[in-house]
């Protein structure tokens, strides 16, 4: 294409309109992944707070009602479950913003073109999807990258874990209905929580999504 400049012509070309839809498409995803990434760290910071104020202000739990231990027993779960599904779904995001990438670096100049050390597929230079992939995917990062990544999610499923049990024990003390109650609902949550983070390393729906070829 003779209005790309410095690009490679040996990389397959597109029509100026084709360029513009990708371009309009792309900068629509990194919003909409930023919006994304944004919101879940948003959900994560409430859940840890709503732990904290829990420990602040309620050091004693003997004459707190037990449906108030019930809820704030529930609650961080709930938060941490939906939390775990948009960390999926801003990785799904980014999935699609590092495809149009590719389809850019087809008609960029190649001084900001580069190859991916994983699969060798051109992208644009200063790409912040594909760079922070490096950083945050344990499917790629190196040792205390994903060792980090492992850790954190570690102590985000124990420590609720260990603050729910504290109360489950004085539930049951009290009144088996609530501490029942409490103890199904703390351990849903941990297998959501952990089954889903799993989901995000594994990615099936972006294997799906390679695999038909999009």
């Amino acid at each position: 294409m003779a209005e790309n400049g410095g690009a490679d012509m040996s990389r397959p070309s597109m029509t100026q309109k084709q360029i513009d839809v990708v371009i309009a498409t792309y900068a629509a995803e990194r919003a909409d992944c930023a919006a994304m990434f944004g919101a879940s760290t948003n959900i994560l910071g409430f859940a840890v707070s709503s732990l904290g104020l829990a420990i602040i202000f309620l050091p004693n739990p003997k004459g707190v009602p037990e449906e108030w231990l019930f809820l704030i027993s529930s609650i961080p779960w709930a938060l941490l479950s939906y939390h775990s599904i948009m960390a999926g779904a801003t990785g799904g995001h980014a999935f699609q913003c590092r495809e149009y990438e590719h389809l850019i670096a087809k008609v960029a100049p190649d001084p900001i073109v580069y190859k991916e050390y994983e699969n060798n597929d051109e992208v644009i230079f200063g790409s912040s999807i594909s760079i922070g992939e490096r950083y945050i995917t344990p499917r790629v990062a190196r040792f205390p990258r994903w060792f980090a990544w492992y850790f954190s999610v570690l102590l985000l499923c124990g420590l609720p874990a260990l603050y729910s049990s504290s109360i489950i024990f004085h539930l049951f003390r009290r009144s088996i209905f609530w501490g029942v109650l409490t103890c199904c609902v703390a351990l849903v949550g941990l297998v959501v929580v952990a089954v889903n983070h799993r989901e995000n390393v594994v990615r099936p729906e972006i294997n799906e999504t390679r695999r038909r070829g999009v």
